[in-house]
Formats: structure tokens, C-alpha cells, sequence
């Protein structure tokens, strides 16, 4: 019996679905929260779908909590590089785009390409990557704070309210750091990992953290880790006149 296929166009308030099953076709759109998840649980129900195999792009982190709910549903879900729908959709010559489209090409791609099922990261990676960005965004806040304050302030209430916050932030991120260390030391693996990348010369335990976040640890080869940072280099050679700079 074929497995049933969704694909999922998704954004950051909504996504629209598209469901193959036995030769038919159906489209929805649902909110991205809790209460979309539970009516399309119920959509699903609706059409007698038990499991199915789910297609959805790497689209900032709207993607992550539909992802996860699917995969608690215990269906097969894919977590695919936008860059291969973009080129799959010009290799089948496709010239509009909706929403509604873009949700039939991606069921059509995972029915076809048949894409890596995604394995989520384990509660206490997950957890350490909150941690980890959290901390990343109140930084980014403090320096431009920080700028502001460094930059010369005429008015004495702004200044005192800018370096009041400033102090506050301040405090954040030093809370966050010990929350992020004390995480890592209750749980022998992520410690273990930590201590193995904080040996590499120039590699802090902050940094390690971060790349822990990201679960590097889960990556079959550097090849792969490099692929998925950005940082392999990229040919382009073809026949006698193309010579491009690799970049």
C-alpha cells in the first residue's frame, strides 16, 4: 500500500498543505501554532490518514515545531534544502507561484525524489540550542545598546534608561552562560563532546557550546558538516571558456 504524501508550504503564520493519497488530491491552509497542528491532525483524520510521509523546507525555524509535532505523530517527515525545490521546480519547467503550488511541488518531490527521513535532535540538544541563540539575540541587543550609549547621548534621562539597560543585559547574559554550562554538565554526553572540542586550540567553551547547539555531533562525515556551514568550496569549470572563480 502506498504510503500517503504531504507536502507543506511553509511560512511564518501559516502553511499550506497539499495530500496525495490514493490518486486524489487535497489542499488546506493552517495557522502555524499549536491549535493549526491539532486541526490538521483532525484533516488528516477526516481523509482516514494514519501515517504518511511528510516534505517540508528548511525555511528559517518556522518549519521546527510542525516538524517535531509530526514526528511525535509518528510519521515519516523530511526536512529538505529550499535550494532543491527551487531547482526542482525549474527542471519541471514550472512558471507560477503560490502558496497552493509550491505545496503540490513538494509533495511531488518527496513522492519522486524520495528525500532523507529528518531525525530530531535530542531534548537536551534542542534545549541547548535555545539556550544557546537566546543568548545570541540579547548579545546583538547589548552591542547596539551599547552603541548607542558609546555614540554620545545629549539628553541625560535617555542616557540614564540606556545604561540601565545595558546593566540589565548585562546580567542576562551572564545568567544565560551559567545556565548554558550548568546544562551542559548535567548531561554526560553534551559534557563529554564539549570537553573534546574545547581541547582544539582557539575553540572556548562558549564556542563549543554553540556548535553543540547545532548538532554537529550528528553530521556522518566534515565533509558534510563543512556542506551544511557553507565552507567547501565551489567549482566552476565546463569545456574550454568557463573558468569561475572557485568561491
Amino acid at each position: 500500500m502506498t504510503v500517503p504524501i504531504l507536502g507543506i508550504d511553509i511560512a511564518k503564520g501559516s502553511f499550506q498543505v497539499s495530500l496525495r493519497q490514493a490518486g486524489k488530491k487535497y489542499n488546506r491552509t493552517f495557522r502555524n501554532e499549536a491549535k493549526g497542528f491539532a486541526k490538521l491532525d483532525k484533516w488528516l483524520t477526516k481523509h482516514e490518514v494514519e501515517q504518511l510521509h511528510a516534505c517540508m523546507e528548511a525555511t528559517g525555524r518556522y518549519w521546527e515545531e510542525l516538524a517535531w509535532h509530526l514526528h511525535q505523530g509518528e510519521h515519516t517527515v523530511s526536512v529538505v534544502n529550499p535550494a532543491r525545490i527551487h531547482n526542482y521546480a525549474k527542471s519541471k519547467l514550472t512558471r507560477n507561484k503560490t502558496d497552493k503550488l509550491d505545496a503540490q511541488l513538494i509533495a511531488d518531490y518527496c513522492a519522486t525524489q524520495h528525500p532523507a527521513t529528518w531525525t530530531p535532535p535530542p531534548p537536551e540538544v534542542r534545549e541547548l540550542q535555545a539556550l544557546v541563540r537566546h543568548l545570541e539575540d540579547v548579545q546583538q541587543i547589548h552591542n547596539q545598546e551599547s552603541n548607542r550609549l558609546g555614540s554620545g547621548v545629549p539628553a541625560a534621562t535617555v542616557r540614564e534608561m540606556l545604561q540601565k539597560h545595558v546593566a540589565f543585559l548585562d546580567a542576562q547574559l551572564e545568567d544565560l552562560q551559567q545556565q548554558i554550562e550548568d546544562h551542559i554538565d548535567r548531561h554526560p554526553g553534551l559534557k563529554q563532546h564539549s570537553e573534546l572540542l574545547a581541547s582544539i586550540p582557539g575553540i572556548g567553551t562558549l564556542t563549543a557550546a554553540k556548535l553543540l547547539g547545532e548538532n554537529i555531533q550528528s553530521f556522518s562525515s566534515t565533509r558534510a558538516l563543512a556542506a551544511y556551514a557553507g565552507l567547501n568550496p565551489q567549482h566552476g569549470d565546463s569545456g574550454s571558456s568557463v573558468r569561475r572563480k572557485p568561491r
